[in-house]
């Protein structure tokens, strides 16, 4: 939209409406104290912003920090949604991630699946 400014906050921005449609939010830190702290930081602010602004701001080049967390909420209920957010952490493995291929039995005779699915993924 040629009239929509990034990171406006609701109360200054003119000509949009608010979106129905959920935002996914990702959060990461290198510790889980400093994750929930910067969740609680941006949970103070987030109603006065457009949430399609906040989720392009923390997803776009962000760092995957060990420790994790993610919020998906809705214009309007962010209060609701970042309260939750506490019980949505995790943090990635440190160990590296094995990939399996499970494989029913359906074309078991096109050997060839197998191998084209492995040169998809890699």
């Amino acid at each position: 939209y040629p009239w929509y400014r990034h990171a406006t906050k609701k109360s200054n921005s003119q000509n949009v409406r608010p979106s129905k449609k959920a935002a996914l939010l990702c959060f990461s830190a290198h510790d889980k104290t400093t994750l929930l702290r910067n969740v609680t930081a941006i949970g103070g602010v987030a109603a006065e912003y457009h949430l399609s602004d906040l989720a392009y701001t923390l997803n776009t080049r962000r760092t995957k920090f060990a420790h994790r967390a993610y919020i998906v909420a809705r214009e309007g209920e962010e209060a609701e949604a970042f309260a939750k957010a506490a019980s949505q952490t995790g943090s990635a493995s440190k160990k590296p991630v094995s990939i399996g291929f499970l494989f029913t039995g359906q074309g078991v005779g096109i050997i060839s699946n197998a191998v084209e699915e492995i040169r998809l993924i890699t």
